[in-house]
């Protein structure tokens, strides 16, 4: 259950990122608002994997 609130928020912002550089090209003039909401992205993902790795790896090693 856990797994899929994150890949939902993940979807969120990502798609929130991507409608607020589109604007922030639109409005700039200038590609570099797409860099920056990629570097959001990517950190936010990263983030998260190493969140759900980091439970998957307390709850293994209780199991075991």
């Amino acid at each position: 259950m856990r797994s899929a609130w994150i890949c939902s928020r993940n979807d969120v912002i990502g798609s929130v990122s991507v409608l607020g550089a589109a604007a922030a090209v639109w409005l700039s003039g200038s590609p570099g608002p797409t860099s920056s909401s990629g570097l959001l992205v990517a950190g936010v993902f990263c983030r998260s994997a190493i969140g759900v790795l980091a439970e998957a790896s307390r709850a293994y090693r209780l199991a075991g």
